[in-house]
């Protein structure tokens, strides 16, 4: 049986030449200073790239679609860039 996908709540960060490993470190310290004069504090730091080629950082992970886009709703209603994406593979 196929496992159901899941969903990521990611906050979006600038965007950073992924060549450049300390323009990412400054991109990735200026969203969690960001989210933490919100008082957001992920329970872990995990970064997502793709080829967007910005800092987006797992807010929360969810089972449906829909409790994804409820909590990305909320977090953008508190001043948070966020996109919903399927939890990537690794």
């Amino acid at each position: 049986m196929p496992e159901k996908p899941r969903w990521w709540v990611l906050a979006m960060g600038a965007p950073y030449d992924p060549g450049d490993f300390e323009q990412r470190e400054v991109v990735r310290t200026r969203l969690r200073q960001e989210l933490l004069l919100l008082a957001i504090v992920p329970d872990d730091y995990v970064w997502v790239w793709d080829e967007q080629e910005r800092a987006q950082l797992v807010l929360r992970v969810f089972d449906t679609r829909d409790a994804a886009d409820g909590y990305a709703a909320y977090m953008t209603g508190r001043g948070v860039e966020v996109r919903v994406t399927r939890v990537m593979r690794q």
